[in-house]
């Protein structure tokens, strides 16, 4: 698949990767759907859409919101008929690498699971309840999940995050498990590490890598011919283990 001349829904696309997805979308030719909780206060966005017009969309979706992601989706249809690729990029953290069981609350756990789990799938749900995503043309949907969430290979053991975790794992579960009904509507589902990318998350911490690579990576994988459908892989092509 080349994802070029294609409608392409990113969120979390205010900062950090999901600008980036913005960036290299819409340089390969592609109509973007930015969302932000408040796209005009996003500079890189502001750019873009100087640089690209029409080219790119640029809406407000609170991404914990059960309400306010059914109220985007549905008015989202009146400006697209169809999305190609969605990437379900949008996430938080408010743990720091140091933070161990002391720090974490109900709270903190919840808000987590809520953006990073949750959402995802909801912004899904919600699309599909308004005939965009699948159906007659098909549709790739990837989600930012992390080599944190693999229990199968624990990374970064020394970075407690509990939240964090728990949340990309949870989410790596709830796309597994809708891959069967998903595949049947026309609607391929793969998670991707986008790696210990440089973002105001991980600001100060060391072994970073820019944001331009990492979705140059994850935008070469989803687009040469290998199996995706369920899959769990790194943004340097490796695949993961759950």
């Amino acid at each position: 698949m080349t994802i070029t001349g294609k409608t392409c829904v990113i969120t979390g696309a205010s900062r950090g990767i999901g600008l980036e997805w913005a960036k290299q979308l819409l340089a390969q030719g592609n109509t973007v759907v930015a969302t932000a909780r408040d796209p005009a206060s996003s500079p890189g966005l502001s750019e873009l859409s100087q640089q690209f017009g029409d080219k790119l969309l640029l809406t407000s979706l609170e991404a914990a919101s059960e309400a306010g992601i059914a109220e985007w989706a549905a008015q989202l249809k009146g400006k697209v008929s169809h999305i190609d690729v969605l990437i379900n990029n949008a996430g938080m953290s408010v743990e720091g690498f140091e933070d161990g069981l002391a720090q974490l609350s109900a709270s903190s756990l919840g808000d987590t699971l809520a953006v990073n789990a949750y959402g995802p799938l909801l912004v899904v749900q919600q699309l599909l309840k308004q005939g965009l995503l699948g159906g007659y043309g098909p549709s790739l949907v990837a989600y930012t999940s992390s080599i944190m969430a693999s229990m199968g290979g624990f990374a970064f053991p020394n970075a407690k995050m509990y939240a964090y975790r728990a949340s990309k794992a949870a989410l790596n579960m709830l796309v597994v498990t809708g891959v069967q009904e998903l595949t049947a509507k026309n609607i391929t589902s793969v998670m991707l590490h986008p790696g210990y990318v440089a973002t105001d998350m991980t600001a100060g911490q060391p072994g970073t890598i820019p944001a331009a690579e990492s979705v140059a990576g994850q935008l070469k994988l989803l687009q040469d011919g290998r199996p995706l459908n369920g899959k769990f892989y790194s943004y340097t092509g490796e695949e993961l283990a759950f």
